[in-house]
């Protein structure tokens, strides 16, 4: 059997976890209404919990604007992130077909140089090139 004590606990516990899910709830759907993506929210709105109830409503409100602003920074970063990594790709798409096209000549400069040694080899030849 539980004392009177206990349950008072156990229902203070309830009710602070109730209050944290609700606050908690509450910055998620502040945050979304900001703009920022719900999956951040999720992921920001536990963080933010704690440090929101020590905040005055002003402050609370400019914490929230803070982070969104944040995320707003962090979609240019990103958007210039996949721009650099797009323009790395053609690069290195461009340099291994310019590093197939001198596979090419130096494959073409060995057989002339093969020619021009066939060449000075022939009897009566040598005199027309110079080594």
């Amino acid at each position: 059997m539980r004392s009177k004590t206990e349950v008072t606990v156990r229902t203070r516990e309830a009710t602070a976890t109730s209050q944290a899910a609700s606050r908690r709830e509450q910055i998620r759907v502040d945050l979304e209404a900001r703009g920022i993506d719900p999956e951040l929210c999720e992921r920001f709105s536990a963080s933010l919990e704690r440090k929101s109830s020590e905040c005055s409503p002003d402050a609370y409100q400019a914490l929230l604007d803070g982070v969104a602003l944040v995320c707003g920074m962090q979609e240019g970063v990103d958007s210039g992130l996949s721009r650099n990594l797009r323009d790395l790709q053609e690069t290195e798409r461009l340099m291994g077909a310019f590093a197939t096209e001198l596979e090419k000549l130096d494959e073409v400069l060995e057989v002339l140089s093969a020619y021009l040694r066939r060449m000075r080899s022939l009897p009566g030849n040598s005199a027309r090139f110079v080594q």
